[in-house]
């Protein structure tokens, strides 16, 4: 059943502009959050809050190292193989060198 569920979103859902879109945002996706949290910051400067300003920063940095940090940790540990490497996809998808 898992190979029908991955071979219709594989063959029916695929489009070539979201397959564009996902590999940009997976390579750049700083580009989409860098706008909005520079918007966040600016906009509480008017406020003169700088301790709140410092904060904020402090924790979207925080945030953003450790959940980096966790979701590369939890994949390495896991190493949950992709759909490529099993005997029923391969051929079907393509595959990179990663889990």
């Amino acid at each position: 059943m898992e190979k029908e569920i991955f071979l219709f979103f594989h063959k029916t859902l695929s489009n070539n502009f979201l397959d564009f879109l996902m590999v940009f945002f997976t390579k750049r996706g700083w580009i989409f959050w860098l706008p909005v949290f520079l918007y966040m910051i600016f906009k509480y400067l008017k406020t003169k809050d700088y301790k709140f300003i410092a904060y904020f920063t402090l924790t979207i940095t925080l945030g953003v190292f450790i959940s980096d940090l966790f979701s590369l940790e939890i994949k390495n540990l896991i190493q949950r193989i992709r759909p490529c490497w099993t005997e029923d996809f391969r051929g079907v998808v393509g595959c990179t060198h990663s889990y």
